[in-house]
């Protein structure tokens, strides 16, 4: 334990006590007034940690820490999922105040809390990590930010005197002022949810707990560190890590934790069937083998499997590739029974539920056959609460998913603009209530968290990324095959991360993972590439274009998230040319609908040519 007296609490913690008491006497018996004040206080805040908090940020200030290796990734790691519960954060009440907005200005007095907060967070981890020295621009413009900060009341002159270099133990050491204060201000939000009736009682709390659990990552670190940021005597990876695993799992690597063996990020093997080896009944029976009891492998009776696969994103029956493979479903559906399974196919309403009639999951299956002989159910009519919650998002989930024996995540291999391929894990987000609008910006958590609760709490057993035909690559894959690709390949594996991380490499991304999905499920699990070993055909798919194969490309794949989330209508100025039995509910004014014929024809959403 580091042997540098604590300094006593700074300012910050006396001027939010002030001002709660303040806000508490300026709306009297106006409960409502103040608890929108305390949310977009909130908002700006949270905003402003999602940014100082960041990986890239403090990942430089460890790697420069006098401390072994073992310690900085411990280190990184618990500041990591403070970061991204600091993004939840951000998302949950923005969306919240965004729902609640019913006002032009109450949508603009949101956005600025939120500008306002991003440019807060900027200014002040330069202030706190860089050196003025190192970047003198820089830091006459932040000046300038600091000193327009001051003259509209959002800096006193004790905050301003903090922001300055520090060393990271005295960085650490004012984050815990910093924590504490929003800890009290979500106190105050909980006790005005609670006394208005509000339906956000539990997810506040939840943020209140999490804010006092990085108050203590920060004071662990601190107490490790001098005034130097040497590691302090007796230190170790260990020990820092039994430190920070008491405040919660999640801020350990797995390799410390306490936790059963999980399929999801076991580094399992992942097979590679394909044509010249295996005829596509062979692989799928192959595929089912995988986790079958070894000593009686063709016995599943009274098995209950679920296997969640996708049709919703299906918009026409000329393009198959938007659809699984009714041909693979069937097969793996028969497969099951003639073993005794009982089997349920699940599928969750998505984006084009909301902008078009007759898109029920049922008829949406319908219009593509897609009729397996077992029943074909939305996974969000019976849902259940999540056993252990594992981050600020999702409350439930489709408990027919949870309670199957087996589980099987199966879907067609296409690309994605943001995680390069929509892979076994993404596929999971459609099993929780809610994912339809999880990338909009009125949304309450991410579509990554959504699938990396699913994958945490009821993982599958069973990952199959079918990349046999009809496969669409390209910028907007995912959303319509006007060019498509034929690999004659199916990927297997009972670790879905394994098996997404091995078609990544295929098509493309072998270095990094850019996937928000994948990314997030490696810091939380772990990274097992170096651990997977490939059964079959390990080489790059050819023909494949990724989303980032070109400067040109990759620049729209990164701008394509934030048009879609923020400027496309809920995703209706990007819509393929639906069948006609799926009818606009509200459609666009005559020149939007132009640009949508325009982007149609640019971006390939259309179905292919006839081959």
């Amino acid at each position: 334990m580091s042997t540098e007296s604590t300094p006593e609490p700074g300012p910050i913690l006396a001027e939010c006590a002030a001002l709660l008491a303040q806000l508490r006497n300026q709306y009297v018996g106006d409960p409502a007034g103040e608890y929108e004040r305390l949310a977009r206080l909130a908002l700006e805040r949270e905003q402003l940690v999602s940014y100082a908090y960041r990986d890239d940020i403090l990942g430089r200030r460890l790697d420069g820490l006098i401390a072994p290796l073992e310690v900085v990734e411990v280190m990184r790691h618990a500041f990591t999922q403070v970061w991204r519960d600091e993004e939840a954060h951000t998302v949950l009440i923005r969306g919240t105040m965004l729902g609640a907005a019913t006002t032009a200005s109450s949508f603009a007095l949101t956005t600025i809390e939120q500008t306002a907060g991003w440019l807060a967070g900027w200014s002040s981890s330069l202030k706190h990590h860089v050196p003025r020295s190192s970047a003198p621009l820089r830091s006459v413009l932040v000046d300038g930010l600091a000193q327009a900060a001051r003259l509209v009341g959002k800096l006193s002159p004790d905050l301003r005197d903090e922001l300055g270099h520090k060393s990271f133990r005295d960085f650490c050491i004012y984050n815990i002022d910093a924590e504490e204060t929003a800890e009290m201000c979500w106190n105050r939000i909980v006790d005005l949810e609670v006394e208005l009736g509000g339906a956000n009682v539990a997810e506040f709390s939840r943020i209140r707990r999490e804010e006092r659990e990085h108050l203590e990552v920060f004071a662990a670190v601190a107490d490790v560190l001098d005034q130097h940021d040497w590691l302090t005597p007796g230190t170790t990876a260990a020990s820092l890590a039994n430190t920070l695993g008491k405040i919660g799992s999640r801020f350990v690597l797995p390799s410390y934790r306490e936790q059963p063996a999980a399929t999801f990020g076991s580094a399992a093997d992942v097979h590679v069937f394909e044509a010249t080896t295996h005829s596509r009944s062979q692989a799928a029976r192959a595929a089912l083998d995988l986790v079958g009891d070894p000593e009686a492998p063709d016995d599943f009776t009274g098995c209950r499997v679920a296997i969640k696969t996708s049709w919703m994103m299906g918009y026409s029956v000329n393009d198959p590739s938007s659809v699984v493979d009714v041909e693979l479903l069937q097969l793996l559906v028969d497969d099951l029974q003639r073993r005794g399974a009982d089997v349920v196919v699940l599928e969750g309403p998505n984006l084009y539920s909301d902008l078009f009639t007759n898109r029920s999951v049922h008829q949406v299956a319908q219009h593509f056959d897609i009729s397996p002989g077992c029943p074909v159910v939305d996974a969000t009519e019976a849902v259940m609460a999540f056993s252990d919650e594992p981050m600020l998002g999702p409350g439930s989930v489709s408990q027919l998913w949870v309670e199957a024996d087996i589980r099987i995540s199966l879907v067609r291999l296409r690309s994605h603009p943001r995680e390069h391929l929509h892979g076994s894990t993404a596929n999971l987000e459609g099993l929780v209530p809610g994912a339809s609008e999880s990338i909009f910006w009125q949304r309450r958590f991410d579509h990554s968290v959504a699938a990396l609760s699913v994958a945490v709490d009821a993982p599958p057993h069973l990952a199959i990324v079918d990349a046999w035909t009809d496969c669409p690559d390209g910028l907007f894959g995912l959303m319509a095959g006007h060019r498509t690709v034929d690999p004659n390949r199916m990927y297997v594996s009972t670790d879905a991360l394994a098996c997404d991380l091995i078609a990544l490499r295929h098509t493309g991304s072998a270095r990094s993972v850019h996937s928000p999905t994948l990314r997030r499920a490696i810091e939380w699990f772990g990274d097992p590439r170096s651990h997977i070993v490939v059964h079959g055909n390990d080489a790059p798919i050819q023909g494949w274009r990724n989303p980032y194969d070109t400067i040109v490309t990759g620049f729209f794949a990164d701008l394509s998230y934030p048009v879609f989330a923020y400027l496309s209508g809920s995703g209706a100025l990007f819509a393929p040319p639906m069948d006609d039995v799926f009818v606009e509910r509200r459609p666009l004014p005559l020149p939007l609908r132009g640009l949508r014929r325009i982007a149609r024809v640019v971006l390939g959403l259309r179905p292919p040519k006839p081959r």
